[in-house]
C-alpha cells in the first residue's frame, strides 16, 4: 500500500505537467493595447476571431463574424488608429465598418464590424450567363449602352443644359448614342 502512494503522486504530477503545457500551447500568443484611439498589435499564430473579440472588448465597438471564420493570422502593428488596425486585420475579408453619429464634442467613431461570410461564386454565375457568339456580346452592349444612355437623359432633366453639369452630360449622351450607332453597323455586317 506504501509503494502506491510515490507511484500515484508521481501519475499525478505528470497529468498536471501535461495539462497545463496544452492550455499553454492552446492558448493564443496575441498582445493587444488600446490607448488614445491608437491600436498596438502583436499577434502570432492568433484565432482571427478571438484577437477581432479582445479588439472590440477594448475598443468598445461590436464585432459580428461568420462561424466558419476559421483563420489564423501573424500580425505586428503599433500605434495605428482602429479603422488601419482593422483593415489590416481583415484584408482578403468582405466586411463592413458602421459608424457612429457624431456627437457635440466627439467625432463620428467605428461603432460596429460585420464580417460577412465568402460566397461561393456560384449564385453569380447562375444570374449572369456570359454572351457565347460575337453577335451575342455585341447586343449585350447595345444593351447596356442603351440602359446607360436612358440614365443619362433622366439625369439630364435635372439640370440646366448650359450648365457646366448639363453639356458634361450632353457630351456624355452624344457620345454614347454615337458608340450605340457603330455597334448596331457592327452587327448588321
Amino acid at each position: 500500500m506504501y509503494k502506491l502512494i510515490p507511484l500515484v503522486c508521481l501519475c499525478a504530477f505528470f497529468v498536471s505537467i501535461t495539462t497545463l503545457s496544452h492550455a499553454q500551447s492552446s492558448e493564443q500568443s496575441f498582445r493587444i493595447d488600446y490607448d488614445n484611439d491608437l491600436l498596438t498589435l502583436s499577434a502570432e499564430k492568433a484565432d482571427l476571431t478571438r484577437l477581432l473579440t479582445q479588439i472590440a472588448q477594448r475598443a468598445g465597438i461590436h464585432v459580428r463574424f461568420p462561424k466558419n471564420l476559421t483563420r489564423q493570422i501573424t500580425i505586428t502593428l503599433s500605434d495605428v488608429s482602429l479603422k488601419k488596425a482593422l483593415r489590416r486585420l481583415l484584408k482578403g475579408e468582405n466586411y463592413a465598418l458602421l459608424y457612429s453619429a457624431p456627437g457635440k464634442h466627439k467625432s463620428s467613431a467605428i461603432s460596429e464590424v460585420y464580417i460577412l461570410p465568402k460566397s461561393t461564386g456560384r449564385t453569380i454565375s447562375r444570374q449572369y450567363q456570359r454572351p457565347k457568339g460575337r453577335d451575342e456580346v455585341i447586343r449585350a452592349s447595345i444593351a447596356r449602352y442603351e440602359k446607360r444612355l436612358e440614365t443619362l437623359k433622366s439625369r439630364m432633366t435635372t439640370v440646366d443644359e448650359e450648365s457646366r453639369r448639363g453639356r458634361l452630360i450632353g457630351n456624355q449622351i452624344r457620345s454614347t448614342e454615337k458608340t450605340i450607332e457603330r455597334l448596331r453597323k457592327s452587327l448588321e455586317r
